[in-house]
């Protein structure tokens, strides 16, 4: 197996990556497939929190939520940010700063996330996600060096991106010429 290229992680820089699942990580049964994963900036001692943000749902937050109803954000995909807590809805605002970094807050009211949506900033996106990822301290770094995961510092890329399976692909594809290569892997790996 190809070794990964990849710096060895501290709790404090996850957040600086986007971090997308690769096929041998999850053979095509995982709600990982193809994921793109954010890292939020604030890590809790024993565990690190992320949302998977190319994970669109059919579901319409209109549909979940009446107050949504003939506002700016009525007809916003819910997203599917991961397999833990998927009982609740909540909004995300993710910021792309001048450095090229996203910052995420979570947990955001419907009435601030339909404030932020009417002024329309061109960096901020607001995204209704129901469910989220964790990792316990070190899950995530063996796993990168175990290479069930690449690391992408294409954040720009992502944010200006539809954040569907596309995504996914196009980001891998610039990790490396290795990674371009399974940037082709079908959902299932079976089928390949």
């Amino acid at each position: 197996m190809l070794r990964n290229h990849f710096p060895d992680f501290s709790d404090d820089t996850f957040s600086d990556y986007l971090f997308l699942a690769l096929p041998s990580h999850t053979g095509g049964e995982s709600i990982f497939d193809h994921s793109c994963v954010a890292i939020l900036d604030k890590p809790d001692v024993n565990t690190h929190t992320g949302i998977i943000l190319n994970k669109p749902t059919e579901l319409k937050l209109n549909k979940l939520f009446e107050d949504a109803i003939g506002t700016t954000l009525e007809n916003a995909t819910v997203h599917c940010g991961g397999p833990v807590d998927q009982k609740g809805l909540y909004f995300c605002k993710i910021t792309l700063e001048d450095s090229g970094f996203l910052t995420i807050e979570t947990h955001i009211k419907f009435e601030n996330a339909l404030e932020i949506a009417i002024q329309c900033p061109k960096n901020i996106r607001i995204v209704p996600f129901i469910g989220h990822s964790l990792w316990e301290a070190g899950q995530l770094s063996n796993e990168v060096k175990q290479s069930y995961w690449a690391p992408s510092i294409h954040k720009e890329k992502a944010f200006n991106s539809n954040w569907d399976q596309k995504l996914w692909k196009s980001l891998l594809a610039e990790v490396s010429p290795y990674h371009e290569l399974l940037s082709e892997t079908p959902l299932n790996i079976h089928l390949n």
